[in-house]
């Protein structure tokens, strides 16, 4: 059988509802479940890239594309204008529509440089969507807003309430498997918007995997290139020093570091350490929301399914100077098709809302992939060629902002409701007949959270996300009667 949801195979009583246990352990180490597996036990995903041939009872999988990351060696000028000439057409491709479109503006470079060049192309004022959380520590809006007033857009903004965490149940069904993307909530409110004005929705997304925007790509290939500066003899100092740097210095590489507490600081002095001899276990420790040491304590069970089973290939020859290649080819076949894209998708079409990813034309994709690495990667700063190739066709200084990641206040929502539906589904005596987690870590993470706030209303999210799902795909519970 094949659908293109989940739900459509569940509907044949021969089908078992059974939990894919190396699914949940990968979903609790990313929050996603990466292709081609599922969550559920004997269904699986085809992959980004795959055809499947079904005759006289064989089935032939077939990868017929794969991105090649090959850096070729040509003027700048030349890039600057390719890139400028490909992303306009690839917009000016998507707007062809028969029903009213738009596009989601964040005012990050990804999204403004979709709206500065749908301005271009369009005879009317291009509709936009925001989404703010009414707190000023990370809401994006004024930004959104600096951009819809340059290009005179027709701009509508959405505010999510902690009230809204009711959805979660719904999200969950929507998904199909568990996505603790907290992202979500705000897609599907602000997809429910947008759906009153038009169908379809450019959005940004691939820009942080095309042109290396994402923070630890830096740290990283930042941290290889200088670690050999070290001498020898200072090298193991280095993870004990990491625990002492004032939290305000890390704030201004990733304003949110505070949040994440000691525990952040502790994944971090590890990743230092073990970035020395395998930069494969040192990648886990930056991205996973549980670790491996986590996840032997969290699960009951003595088989661990690790993440370095599906990561070690990309690393196998990931040296100082295609490193960085190596995370945007991981990250753009692992994380963007299964989380990001995943998230935009349903959540879109659970309001009918069609999205479309200017960035992620083929021929684009694979032009990205030619580029040098220092015109993705220019010291610290992240999306060197897209910035200089957008600075002077939007509003000054969004094109010199740094990253700021779709932040979610997951941990001020633990505080209040969502802290007290993980309390009430994550009893003892729930969690010991489930039979999966040991209940030690369970309070372990409501202890931790005082002090680590950001870090473990993380993996109480992608908990909760699991059990709400669980118990709707496995025990068959009405979304609305999970936490009566």
């Amino acid at each position: 059988m094949f659908a293109s949801e989940i739900k459509s195979i569940l509907q044949d009583e021969r089908v078992k509802r059974k939990i894919n246990k190396r699914a949940l352990h990968y979903f609790l180490a990313l929050r996603y479940v990466p292709g081609p597996d599922t969550m559920f036990q004997g269904i699986y995903k085809l992959q980004p890239g795959h055809s499947l041939t079904w005759k006289d009872g064989m089935i032939n999988i077939k990868r017929y594309w794969k991105l090649r990351m090959k850096p070729s060696n040509k003027p700048e000028r030349y890039y600057l204008k390719k890139l400028y000439e490909m992303l306009k057409e690839s917009i000016r491709m998507r707007l062809m529509s028969e029903v009213p479109l738009g596009a989601y503006l964040s005012g990050g470079i990804d999204s403004t440089s979709v709206v500065a060049l749908m301005s271009e192309l369009m005879d009317e004022p291009v509709k936009t969507f925001s989404v703010g959380f009414g707190e000023e520590r990370i809401d994006e809006l004024p930004y959104s807003r600096l951009v819809a007033d340059y290009f005179n857009t027709d701009h509508h903004e959405f505010i999510v309430e902690p009230t809204k965490l009711e959805l979660l149940p719904k999200v969950v069904w929507y998904f199909d498997e568990p996505v603790a993307d907290p992202a979500a909530i705000p897609v599907y409110l602000l997809s429910k918007l947008a759906k009153k004005y038009v169908t379809v929705v450019l959005t940004g997304e691939g820009g942080d995997e095309l042109f290396a925007g994402y923070e630890h790509y830096m740290w990283m290939c930042n941290y290889k290139k200088y670690s050999r500066l070290i001498p020898l003899i200072f090298k193991g100092m280095v993870p004990r020093v990491v625990k002492f740097v004032p939290m305000s210095v890390y704030n201004k590489f990733w304003k949110f570091s505070s949040y994440l507490g000691n525990e952040g600081v502790r994944r971090l002095s590890e990743f230092v350490k073990l970035a020395e001899s395998d930069m494969c276990d040192a990648y886990m420790k930056f991205v996973s929301i549980f670790d491996e040491t986590e996840l032997r304590r969290l699960l009951l069970q003595t088989r661990i399914h690790t993440m370095r089973e599906m990561y070690s290939r990309y690393f196998a020859h990931a040296g100082t100077h295609n490193l960085l290649n190596t995370l945007i080819l991981l990250e753009t076949e692992v994380q963007l098709p299964d989380d990001l894209l995943m998230k935009n998708d349903k959540m879109g079409m659970a309001h009918s809302i069609e999205t479309r990813v200017p960035f992620l034309d083929h021929e684009l994709v694979e032009f990205a992939a030619s580029l040098p690495q220092h015109l993705k990667l220019n010291g610290t700063k992240d999306k060197y060629i897209l910035r200089k190739v957008m600075s002077k066709r939007t509003p000054e200084g969004i094109m010199d902002r740094k990253k700021h990641r779709f932040f979610v206040p997951i941990d001020t929502w633990f505080e209040g409701e969502l802290g007290e539906v993980f309390v009430q589904l994550f009893s003892e005596e729930s969690v010991k007949r489930l039979g999966l987690f040991d209940y030690r870590y369970i309070t372990h993470i409501l202890e931790g959270f005082k002090d680590s706030r950001l870090y473990y209303a993380r993996q109480a999210f992608t908990l909760l996300s699991f059990e709400i799902w669980r118990r709707i795909f496995i025990e068959g519970m009405k979304p609305k009667k999970l936490t009566k």
